[in-house]
């Protein structure tokens, strides 16, 4: 029996209701095969094989003339290994190049009917292979957006930390200084009240927590009770266990005691708690007692002035938000992200105004807050490198720090 070629006779890669799948042609009769499989794209809807087909040539230059070649051997199977065995032969004897016998083999007739059939196929590869490109690019646009994401959280994370350092050496400096070697050493002027005034409730906490790890002294903590005279008796009964552990142990006794801001408030407790306290904190620092109180404070407000003003009674105040003042050096961790990402005509502009409420600030002897303008401009300064007048701005804060 003799069998016909196959070839193609219509589009086989889009499938809807007038074409589905492969359409093979025998004996000028379609028979028809469907494939279920596949997915959607911009162009239509493609199967499994089809997408498979446009992968494979993807990124290949002249890959219609390869396509060719594979639907012709397809449509027209080649010749028998006898044949074949013929033409290698051939190629050996007469020094016949493989184009040479590849143009042997391709019937003319045979190679015109298959490009007219594979025609529409290339143009529906082209367009498949558009759209697997245009996924391609925005599944690569789409990494890079995560991978940016992902290194501004980075950089925002390593910023906190920058920040947290510095504050953290800053401060650990301060306190090792005046009140941790003190304490190992037996001196007698040690801080009887220590102060941690902070907005922010978690540095101080942490603060707090380094400072009891790194104490050589008996450590006591607990909460101020909400009544005045509960709480003076809590104080007075915690100085008499201090002396006596002091008279056994050699060991100092820290407080750590929360709420103990509300006792020095006028507006929490009576005129005769706010007195009693007075002559409490005066004692201990002029009787030298072994035993020092650390307590935190969101700020001053509302803390009677008599405690503020006078040494004998809190030795030792730290503003932690102030001691970060004229330390700030990489703009990077401490600029907002508005004024990184503004342009430089808005950023001169920044830059003026925030001079002329560091003058404001000076004429009003806020020489806190004139740092505070000063160092965001010479911040913005290293941003824009301009070194030459960051250096300048530093130079001034070094100088209102000097009247701090």
């Amino acid at each position: 029996m003799k069998i016909a070629p196959v070839f193609l006779n219509k589009s086989f890669l889009k499938t809807n209701t007038s074409n589905v799948g492969y359409h093979l042609k025998q004996d000028n009769k379609g028979d028809v095969f469907t494939s279920f499989r596949g997915k959607s794209y911009p162009s239509g809807y493609y199967s499994d094989k089809q997408i498979a087909i446009a992968e494979k040539y993807l990124g290949k230059k002249n890959w219609e003339q390869e396509y060719f070649k594979e639907r012709y051997r397809e449509i027209y199977p080649p010749p028998s290994p006898m044949v074949e065995n013929l033409y290698k032969a051939a190629l050996i004897v007469f020094l016949m190049t493989p184009a040479v016998i590849e143009s042997l083999v391709i019937d003319p007739a045979k190679e015109n009917r298959v490009r007219k059939i594979i025609e529409p196929e290339i143009r529906e590869i082209r367009a498949l292979m558009f759209d697997m490109n245009n996924e391609k690019i925005q599944e690569k646009k789409e990494q890079e957006r995560k991978i940016k994401s992902d290194l501004k959280k980075l950089e925002k994370v390593d910023n906190e930390r920058i920040k947290k350092e510095e504050l953290s050496a800053k401060i650990k400096d301060v306190l090792v200084s005046e009140f941790i070697e003190p304490i190992s050493c037996g001196q007698e002027d040690i801080p009887t009240a220590v102060m941690l005034e902070s907005s922010d409730v978690q540095t101080r906490k942490e603060i707090e927590q380094w400072l009891e790890g790194e104490l050589d002294a008996r450590v006591v903590k607990f909460k101020l009770p909400k009544d005045e005279d509960d709480a003076l008796y809590r104080l007075n009964t915690e100085l008499q266990y201090a002396q006596e552990k002091y008279q056994k142990t050699g060991k100092r006794t820290i407080l750590f005691v929360d709420d103990f801001s509300n006792i020095l408030n006028p507006a929490r407790v009576s005129n005769f708690a706010i007195g009693d306290m007075k002559a409490f904190l005066f004692s201990l620092s002029e009787n030298k007692e072994p035993m020092s109180i650390v307590f935190g404070a969101d700020n001053q407000w509302g803390i009677d002035s008599a405690f503020l003003s006078n040494h004998r009674r809190i030795p030792l105040k730290m503003n932690l938000d102030n001691l970060m003042l004229g330390q700030k050096r990489s703009w990077r961790a401490h600029l907002d992200n508005d004024i990184k990402n503004m342009s430089q005509n808005r950023l001169e502009i920044h830059k003026c105004w925030l001079s002329e409420m560091a003058d404001n600030a000076a004429k009003r002897g806020r020489y806190g807050d004139v740092i505070r303008y000063k160092e965001i401009n010479a911040m913005i300064c290293e941003m824009q490198g301009k070194q030459r007048d960051a250096y300048l701005l530093r130079c001034d804060i070094d100088n209102y720090l000097k009247k701090i």
